[in-house]
């Protein structure tokens, strides 16, 4: 059965949300009654205050402390009241974004690759771009470098700086030599050309060799072959990685964040949706590090056949209100280029 809340019950919980966003701290009703347009009298907004609790949709931790929004309270405001408000009432950020993208080229991949790039730089959050037929970097270097008698640490340098790297286990050990070879070879195969060519390039060396008396270069090389879906189907463009160190003062949580950013497979399931757009906050995105973070994706349509994903990582109290109408803004534009 679904909660309904009074209208100042409403004005309540929009307050506390934004309130808390601006300042940071707990809400208390002091607060309330300075900085909120609510004529009511302090014993009757502890008493919502308190109501809004019971429900699940505020949380106090101490006695003497004021409120902050729960998961559910943010749920409840997203799914909610949210779309009661004015989106479409215009903010600095959407003048600026609108001016933006009539100077855009109509070069789809760049343009979602610039949108992104803004997006974060006006939302100083972590903007997270995901997409098939983005501009995909060409490698730079390769190296193998030993870890135990079987196991290698592959490591991929891309021309535009980004270092993606896989563990590789194998059932066998192989010696410092044919290990080099295989760097050389590697070299020779990848060097200059995007991840996806690289691919191809390894499957038709292998398809010349003779299989039927394979040499342990050739066995390095199609065992290496395995872990390289580091070159996946999918292009992932990373902008305002820096925003993650104001989303925490825990050091050791950013640490485990920033890893997750270099983890291709996770980060893609992270923002993944089958709908235009999602919010996950908090304990619902379903990662132990990620419970104090929120993520909003929103689907994007480069043309007739390739869909991008666009996602902003950032703190709870993050505002949900202007990031969503950014981000459907975006949306109507990528759909006029069209």
């Amino acid at each position: 059965m679904s909660v309904v809340l009074t209208k100042r019950q409403i004005h309540v919980l929009q307050l506390v949300i934004q309130l808390y966003y601006e300042i940071g701290e707990p809400i208390g009703s002091k607060t309330l009654m300075e900085k909120g347009d609510l004529n009511v009298s302090s014993a009757t907004l502890r008493n919502e205050m308190m109501q809004l609790e019971s429900l699940g949709f505020l949380e106090k931790f101490h006695t003497s402390s004021g409120r902050l929004p729960s998961t559910s309270g943010y749920r409840y405001y997203i799914d909610h009241i949210l779309p009661t408000e004015d989106s479409e009432k215009p903010f600095d950020r959407m003048v600026f974004l609108a001016d933006w993208f009539d100077q855009q080229s109509s070069d789809h991949a760049e343009f979602a690759l610039r949108t992104a790039d803004l997006l974060a730089q006006l939302s100083h959050f972590t903007t997270v771009l995901v997409g098939t037929k983005l501009d995909e970097p060409s490698i730079y270097n390769v190296k193998l470098i030993a870890v135990d008698s079987d196991k290698l640490l592959l490591i991929v340098l891309l021309d535009n700086g980004t270092i993606k790297q896989r563990l590789a286990v194998f059932k066998e050990s192989f010696d410092n030599k044919t290990i080099q070879l295989a760097e050389k070879q590697l070299q020779a195969l990848l060097i200059n050309y995007s991840t996806r060519v690289g691919q191809q390039n390894i499957k038709v060396w292998l398809s010349s060799m003779n299989m039927a008396d394979e040499q342990s270069l050739t066995r390095l090389i199609k065992q290496l072959y395995h872990y390289f879906s580091i070159a996946s189907d999918d292009y992932i463009h990373i902008s305002g990685r820096q925003h993650i160190l104001d989303s925490s003062d825990d050091i050791s949580r950013i640490k485990r964040v920033y890893r997750l950013l270099e983890d291709e497979e996770e980060l893609t399931q992270l923002v993944a949706i089958n709908q235009p757009l999602q919010v996950k906050i908090g304990k619902e995105i379903g990662l132990a590090d990620l419970t104090d973070f929120s993520v909003i994706s929103a689907r994007y349509h480069l043309n007739e056949t390739e869909d991008a994903l666009m996602a902003v990582i950032g703190p709870v109290n993050m505002p949900y209100s202007q990031l969503i109408t950014m981000m459907r803004f975006i949306e109507n534009h990528f759909n006029d280029k069209q």
